[in-house]
């Protein structure tokens, strides 16, 4: 999250989507941000790697925090036949380098 970014109304949306959630650093600012959506009430999604245990049990307080937020927001649920584009084209590029290397 950079300080500099302008804000932004949240009040002007009707869902926001978070990608990846746990790749961030865990900031005061950005806690701030999960807590307008979680007062404000908007409607949130939200895609992680992390296991329901590591949601569960943060290893800091500031993730605590922010991870306790979103529980209370959201349902969680677990894809597994969830088929990631870049990683179905990766695949395909390596069978096809593969094939051509005659591996």
């Amino acid at each position: 999250m950079n300080n500099d970014a302008p804000a932004v109304n949240l009040n002007s949306f009707d869902l926001i989507i978070l990608d990846d959630l746990g790749v961030e650093k865990a900031t005061q600012t950005a806690y701030n941000i999960i807590d307008d959506i979680y007062r404000k009430a908007i409607p949130l999604i939200v895609t992680t790697n992390l296991s329901p245990a590591e949601l569960k049990n943060p290893d800091s307080l500031e993730k605590d925090r922010i991870y306790g937020r979103i529980l209370e927001m959201c349902c969680l649920t677990k894809k597994t036949d969830v088929k990631i584009s870049r990683l179905e084209i990766a695949r395909t590029k390596s069978k096809q380098a593969n094939k051509d290397l005659n591996i």
